[in-house]
């Protein structure tokens, strides 16, 4: 991963450790669960990506490798309170990661930003190294869009180096609203702006709509 990502951008590894309080997450549906500018995340969108995460049994054997998640975690500690839910936390980090995926989209974007086939492959090997055979457990789409993303950040780098990007990024989570749906929590800013690899999404007080 090229330099400076590791603050700036938190990884799948990352959100997956922030498992906190078991809490049930409402029904997905085509509402937003996220905006972030003119960008918007769908409920559907984000409880896929939920799902592709829980269902990757070797992502989490890997983390249970590495001692990434915190003592007692274990992959069903992830559910919720009821049916095809899951903790408040644990979806609070898989938005906050969507978060930064979008703002670095803003950011390329108004970069006019390009990739080459050398920044998809740089951005696949990251993957690999980073997952190892977990990666292959995604969806292909998954997969490819994780490419897709990475990618975009690696030309982002390369175009501007680790401070100017860094600097820009800040200048976005100063000026692009921010806005989530209340049954995922409340986003801080200033938490994300100074540390980034800690939950900055806000899960509610209590217990999300029933599944």
């Amino acid at each position: 991963m090229p330099r400076g990502l590791t603050r700036r951008l938190p990884t799948l590894l990352a959100a997956t450790a922030l498992v906190g309080v078991l809490a049930a997450t409402g029904c997905a549906d085509e509402s937003a669960a996220v905006r972030v500018g003119d960008r918007t995340l769908s409920d559907q969108d984000l409880m896929d990506e939920v799902g592709y995460i829980y269902d990757n049994t070797a992502l989490w054997d890997l983390i249970d490798q590495q001692n990434r998640a915190p003592a007692g975690t274990a992959q069903d500690s992830l559910r919720g309170d009821t049916e095809h839910s899951f903790s408040q936390d644990f979806v609070a980090g898989v938005l906050q990661q969507r978060v930064t995926f979008m703002l670095v989209d803003e950011l390329f974007e108004q970069e006019g930003g390009e990739v080459t086939s050398q920044h998809r492959d740089t951005a696949e090997q990251v993957q690999n190294r980073q997952f190892g055979s977990a990666f292959a457990e995604f969806p292909e789409s998954y997969q490819n869009q994780l490419i897709d993303e990475y990618a975009r950040l690696v030309s982002l780098q390369e175009t501007l180096g680790d401070e100017e990007f860094n600097e820009k990024i800040l200048e976005l989570i100063d000026t692009t609203d921010v806005e989530i749906s209340s049954r995922y929590g409340t986003w801080d800013a200033d938490a994300f702006r100074s540390a980034p690899d800690q939950l900055a999404v806000v899960p509610p007080a209590g217990p999300g709509s029933g599944g």
